[in-house]
């Protein structure tokens, strides 16, 4: 089984920052980043929920 990976919070922000500063689409920064955009929108949830 494949251990499960966690990503920093820099990490997150960054790759956030790209579709929402950059104009990028989760697709695309995922693709880039070797991730699920689906985490990439989550995360983005997240930022936006605790005001970040």
């Amino acid at each position: 089984m494949k251990e499960r990976k966690s990503f920093s919070r820099n990490f997150k922000l960054a790759a956030v920052k790209k579709v929402v500063e950059q104009g990028m689409s989760a697709a695309e920064v995922a693709r880039e980043l070797g991730i699920w955009a689906s985490l990439i929108h989550n995360w983005r949830k997240a930022f936006e929920a605790d005001g970040t």
